[in-house]
């Protein structure tokens, strides 16, 4: 008997949390593919969430199915309203509906890891911060002015990097997880910023994802190899092209086990 099928998976995206390694679900995270940005008509202020939601599945997934609609590449992005998350932008190829019946002809499949996308989103600013963490909020300004999007880039001598993201403000949180060789009671760590000097401070709210930085991703081969489902780019640790890294390097000293108090305000400072 044949048998039709009449929803086929385009792209399953599973997003991770850096902080805890877990899955984000639909009640923290918005997951959309791109589209114009509109108004409520009853409300000229308030903008239309920017996008068309991807369908939320159990455990922190998404996925887009087949449709008129669907073309690749897709471009993805992900955000949330409460700024728990620092949003990202992907432009991700997809495999056609052609090539995945062709492939059913000769009596094999695709498998659902080549069609599966684990971006990993660092905290944002309103982020909650773990107990007993050591942690600290920030902005990033360009004379004075915030600079969208940019990458921190936290180093200790001896120790893993510590990475953080900001959003169109310019803030940031940078939270140190994992075991450390850290001094009593405090931490010293360098920190360098990384951001596109071409893009300016964000003018309106409802524009603020226009110059997020789309990050491109390469399609999953058939089998899908591992490191094409993790690897630095889809953690955050690679930046995007454009991005360079500012002259001067930040020392920030931290107390261990509580958040900072005060908001940093590093330079950027592109040559």
């Amino acid at each position: 008997m044949n048998v039709t099928i009449l929803h086929r998976l385009a792209l399953g995206v599973e997003p991770f949390d850096t902080l805890t390694g877990r899955r984000i679900g639909s009640a923290e995270l918005i997951v959309e593919r791109e589209k114009d940005y509109g108004r409520r008509p009853l409300d000229p202020y308030e903008p239309v969430p920017p996008g068309l939601p991807l369908e939320p599945s159990l455990g922190g997934r998404f996925r887009l199915r087949y449709g008129p609609q669907v073309v690749s590449p897709v471009r993805i992005r992900l955000w949330d309203r409460r700024r728990r998350f620092a949003p990202r932008r992907f432009e991700i190829p997809l495999w056609t509906l052609k090539e995945i019946t062709d492939l059913e002809r000769t009596g094999t499949d695709l498998p659902v890891f080549s069609r599966v996308f684990r971006p990993w989103l660092m905290p944002g600013v309103a982020a909650p911060i773990p107990p007993a963490a050591t942690a600290a909020r920030g902005r990033i300004v360009r004379a004075g002015r915030p600079v969208p999007w940019a990458r921190i880039v936290a180093s200790e001598a001896g120790q893993p990097d510590v990475h953080a993201s900001a959003d169109e403000r310019g803030e940031f949180l940078l939270v140190v997880a994992g075991p450390r060789r850290i001094a009593v009671g405090r931490l010293d760590l360098d920190l360098v910023v990384l951001a596109d000097p071409a893009i300016g401070p964000v003018a309106e709210a409802a524009h603020r994802f226009d110059s997020l930085p789309l990050e491109k991703v390469a399609r999953s081969s058939n089998p899908a190899a591992n490191a094409e489902l993790d690897n630095p780019l889809l953690r955050g640790i690679r930046p995007p092209a454009t991005f360079v890294a500012g002259q001067t390097v930040h020392r920030v000293r931290l107390a261990v086990g509580r958040p900072a108090p005060e908001i940093n305000t590093l330079e950027f400072d592109p040559q």
